[in-house]
C-alpha cells in the first residue's frame, strides 16, 4: 500500500541522515560511542546493537575503529576507567 511504501521511504531517509551525521561527526573528530535506545530487557538487543555497528561501518569508519569505538569510547565518555 501507499502508507507502507511511504513508511519504508521515510525510514530509509532517516537511516541515510543518521549515517551521514555519524560520518560528519567522525570526520570532525567528535568522540563517538555506540549504543541503542533500548531500555528494557529484550532478546533482540544484540540485533539492534549490530545494526548500530553497521551504521558506523556504512559511514565509512574502518572496522577496527568501529570495534575500538564500541569497546572503549562509551567507557571513556562516561569517565569509567
Amino acid at each position: 500500500t501507499n502508507r507502507t511504501n511511504d513508511a519504508k521511504r521515510s525510514i530509509g531517509e532517516l537511516i541515510t541522515r543518521h549515517i551521514s551525521m555519524i560520518k560528519r561527526a567522525h570526520e570532525q573528530g567528535v568522540k563517538l560511542a555506540v549504543g541503542t535506545d533500548v531500555v528494557l530487557p529484550d532478546p533482540r538487543y544484540r540485533d539492534y546493537y549490530d545494526v548500530e555497528l553497521e551504521f558506523f561501518r556504512r559511514a565509512g569508519i574502518p572496522k577496527d575503529e568501529v570495534e575500538r569505538i564500541a569497546c572503549e569510547s562509551g567507557r571513556e565518555l562516561l569517565g569509567i576507567k
